[in-house]
């Protein structure tokens, strides 16, 4: 089962640091855990979809027991020192 789309629940609403996404995914895989009575799910996410599963999986690892990231939209080093600058000074 996949989670349709992000970004549209009121109930998540799109933040900076992605928190209510994360835990709109959390909170998917739950129900989906209930749902088929299962205890963990294998988790694949494309792009945005791998960093938040990514998160999410920190955050709760005792729900993934495994986790494959397509092409994901990681930032390091010197471009995300940047990144955060130009957002602290965004007017």
């Amino acid at each position: 089962m996949a989670h349709e789309k992000y970004g549209h629940d009121e109930r998540y609403p799109v933040e900076n640091n992605w928190q209510p996404l994360v835990d709109e995914l959390i909170d998917f895989v739950k129900q989906q855990l209930d749902v088929h009575q299962q205890k963990q799910v294998i988790n694949v996410g494309h792009s945005f979809g791998g960093v938040i599963s990514f998160i999410a999986a920190c955050q709760q690892p005792e729900l993934f027991s495994g986790l494959i990231m397509l092409d994901p939209p990681v930032i390091t080093g010197s471009t995300a020192f940047m990144m955060k600058f130009l957002k602290k000074h965004d007017s």
